[in-house]
């Protein structure tokens, strides 16, 4: 990771600032440096010698696992400890016994700071899990022996929902880790861990799209896609993102008698009173055509309570065209066919029909009557 001067000089600004705050120092005597690990000499200053005490020097070791982080060593003064190079990743740094010093570590991008050894033991999972994600740590130490720094770093991934996606509606989108129950819209998610992606529509919409972009590659459409809603579990490997689309839709509701059939484009889901089928706001016009059975007619349609009835024919076929812009309920009556029956007025007598309009296979009674004198000499019948 490279950092410009200006932004260093503030980093070490804020780790000297952290570090008055928390330790205290005073001036020291004129001193001599001993090699690394020697205890300290009180020369005393009476024998012409350079007076004083003697400063033992200790090395502070880093190692950064596979060299995935830079670490900076400071001490109270802000004084570089690692040489000209900011930035170290392997190597030693020489500190005066009893110096505070200050170690920060900075992760590369899409690594995080997995564990940190001082001397071989482990700062702890408490201290551990006050790191965020790919996030800094900054630690303190006062020395008075050799010591030493081991990180160990691990990789994630970042996993979020589209912007698009978030200020869209119709709907929600959730991720959560397999062994969580908290979600979110982006979450850190460790190379080659799995994290489960929710969609749910709200009532009146449904799922119209949903890709997941791995990495570089294009987007693709999220397996197990079920337009009521799913979730899909998916194996992370790279930077992700997901989009979900949602679009409003109505519900065409049909009833009908057995005398007859409906059909829609697009097509009825059956049920036992009629069917049923979804269709997406501003889609193409619902095709609706009713047609009765032989020797049956279409008697009435109602459409959202508008009704149409058909008395005075026997009306084969029905079709409509409906708007995909709100809820339909339709009920269609299938009725017999209706066939007016008359009579033709004759001399010498009279004709009597008891129903002039019946339902196809009714009987019908009809009543000759002669006048006195005659007899009935000829009936004739026929369909108009």
């Amino acid at each position: 990771m490279k950092m410009s001067m200006s932004s260093f000089l503030r980093r070490i600004l804020a780790i000297a600032l952290a570090m008055f705050m928390v330790f205290t120092s005073m001036p020291l005597p004129m001193v001599a440096y001993a090699e690394p690990g020697v205890e300290d000499i009180d020369n005393g200053g009476d024998n012409g010698d350079i007076g004083g005490d003697v400063i033992v020097q200790h090395n502070v070791t880093v190692s950064v696992k596979d060299g995935l982080a830079d670490v900076i060593v400071a001490n109270s003064s802000v004084e570089l400890l690692n040489g000209t190079d900011p930035s170290l990743r392997e190597g030693n740094v020489l500190v005066n016994e009893g110096e505070n010093v200050a170690y920060t570590i900075i992760p590369k991008e899409n690594y995080y700071i997995k564990n940190i050894l001082i001397d071989d033991v482990p700062i702890g999972d408490a201290e551990l899990s006050l790191i965020e994600k790919g996030g800094e740590y900054t630690g303190f130490l006062n020395l008075n022996a050799n010591t030493s720094i081991f990180v160990e770093l691990g990789s994630y991934w970042n996993v979020s929902i589209s912007e698009t996606t978030l200020s869209g509606t119709g709907g929600t989108v959730l991720l959560k880790l397999p062994d969580s129950d908290e979600t979110a819209n982006s979450l850190k998610v460790d190379n080659g861990q799995n994290v489960i992606v929710s969609i749910d529509p709200l009532d009146g919409y449904q799922v119209s799209k949903a890709t997941l972009k791995n990495g570089e590659n294009d987007a693709i459409d999220i397996p197990d896609f079920n337009a009521e809603g799913f979730s899909y579990e998916h194996i992370v490997t790279a930077n992700t993102t997901i989009e979900v689309e949602f679009v409003k839709v109505y519900t065409v509701t049909v009833t009908y008698n057995e005398y007859g059939t409906v059909v829609t484009n697009p097509a009825l889901t059956p049920n036992v009173s009629g069917g049923s089928v979804v269709v997406k706001e501003n889609d193409e016009a619902i095709a609706f055509m009713a047609t009765p059975n032989p020797n049956y007619r279409v008697f009435r349609v109602v459409i959202n309570e508008a009704e149409e009835t058909f008395e005075s024919e026997n009306k084969t076929i029905y079709e409509t065209s409906l708007t995909s812009d709100k809820d339909y309920e339709i009920q269609v009556t299938f009725a017999l066919n209706q066939y007016n029956v008359t009579k033709t007025e004759t001399e010498n007598g009279a004709v009597e029909v008891k129903t002039e309009v019946v339902d196809y296979g009714t009987d019908v009674t009809v009543w000759v009557i002669p006048e006195a004198g005659y007899l009935v000499e000829t009936i004739t019948v026929t369909d108009v």
